[in-house]
């Protein structure tokens, strides 16, 4: 039952397979420039992250990136009425949310996604109210008690939207956020990736990731202009790379969050950044500037492990 496992406040997690490599990569990949906007992850079987980035012939990053989300499955939330209303009395039932793993993905530039309005989404159907059982109820009744024509102080509502972030067992993670404000009286810092929000659910995503020993984090997919020449680029320099890819995983957060009475009160306070912290931390000495080896042919970088995550709502796929 539903009910079970909202007491136990346990959000159900894919389990996610991690390939982890050694930095740096005794060969890289560099994909032409204009499929950048084209990459996906679609055709993956599982939740699956990636960050893609430009980089110049001489293998500069120019801070252009954007990180996808895809997975050829279909991704059902089930959130607790309560855990992002508090201020609503005398509704039960959690809200339905099912989406592609791509249209969770953030905005060019960030790790987050912009708001979407509960009200409009409940209106338009994209999210359903249900019973414990599943079953649809009439939305008419929480509808009744939204209301966002009015002024801030007297508005209720809420808003949501995805964010992927990193984990304290040094995973990448899809979240879906919340406040309990609706999206017209955000601020332009509640837009922020780092800022405290009410965790609603959390899936960890598989991930090309670094071992955490030469370095943390996401491995790149790189894009260029003239993609061989910026490869040969990033062969000939580890120690650019280095620090290049430790600015791509600085953005990877240990996010923030609140409870949902801290996070009623909190929106009616000025707007703040949150003290999230990047979950990935570059920890070898630089590199110096010396061409790589030919490979081992014998060598494995490759690893899986399982992980559950946990949080206040529930997953199924």
């Amino acid at each position: 039952m539903i009910r079970d496992r909202q007491q136990r406040r346990v959000a159900l997690s894919l389990a996610a397979a991690r390939r982890m490599s050694s930095f740096p990569l005794r060969d890289w990949q560099v994909q032409p420039s204009d499929e950048y906007e084209l990459y996906s992850l679609d055709s993956t079987p599982s939740l699956s992250v990636a960050v893609c980035a430009k980089i110049g012939s001489d293998g500069s990053f120019n801070g252009q990136y954007r990180i996808v989300v895809g997975g050829n499955i279909l991704i059902n939330f089930f959130i607790p009425i309560a855990s992002l209303l508090p201020a609503i009395s005398g509704i039960s039932g959690s809200l339905h949310i099912a989406i592609q793993p791509s249209s969770a993905s953030p905005r060019a530039g960030c790790a987050t996604s912009g708001w979407a309005d509960l009200e409009t989404l409940l209106k338009s159907r994209d999210i359903l109210l249900v019973d414990n059982s599943t079953a649809l109820l009439d939305p008419a009744p929480l509808l009744a008690q939204l209301r966002s024509d009015c002024n801030e102080k007297e508005a209720v509502g809420a808003s949501i939207r995805y964010a992927v972030t990193g984990t304290a067992e040094g995973n990448i993670a899809l979240e879906l956020q919340g406040l309990p404000l609706p999206a017209k009286f955000l601020k332009p810092l509640h837009y922020n990736d780092n800022v405290a929000t009410i965790l609603l659910a959390s899936q960890v995503a598989a991930s090309d990731l670094f071992d955490g020993v030469t370095h943390s984090g996401p491995v790149p997919v790189f894009f260029g202009a003239d993609p061989s020449t910026a490869a040969a680029a990033l062969c000939d320099d580890p120690a650019k790379v280095y620090e290049h890819i430790a600015q791509l995983s600085s953005v990877f957060l240990l996010a923030e969050h609140l409870s949902p009475d801290a996070a009623a009160s909190a929106v009616k306070k000025k707007a703040r950044a949150g003290t999230g912290k990047p979950a990935f931390s570059a920890i070898l000495r630089p590199f110096k500037k010396t061409r790589m080896p030919d490979p081992d042919p014998h060598s494995s970088l490759s690893d899986q492990q399982l992980r559950i995550e946990t949080g206040t709502g529930i997953i199924k796929s």
